[in-house]
């Protein structure tokens, strides 16, 4: 998933810039914020599917999930393409 994610965002000019405006505007924190919790929730869906959870447990999970993939990848577009790809496929 990281791997086509970095792709999208990579061939999109001004994304970095765009990210990095997001994380530092206190204003469109929150914004972010809600984006990650959202992208939480599903993943959370999946997780007690698959593992026994209780669903609120699924949801902090997914969500320390979803935060690190999120600085995953903004860590790989701030970074050589070599490190990228490392990060990424880690």
């Amino acid at each position: 998933l990281l791997q086509h994610l970095y792709r999208a965002y990579a061939a999109a000019p001004g994304y970095l810039a765009l990210l990095s405006t997001l994380r530092a505007e206190p204003a469109l924190q929150a914004e972010a914020r809600r984006s990650n919790e959202r992208v939480a929730g599903a993943i959370a869906g999946m997780l007690v599917q698959v593992a026994p959870l209780p669903p609120a447990r699924a949801r902090r999970v997914a969500f320390i999930v979803s935060e690190t993939c999120d600085a995953v990848l903004h860590a790989a577009l701030a970074s050589t393409p070599r490190v990228a790809s490392e990060l990424v496929n880690e």
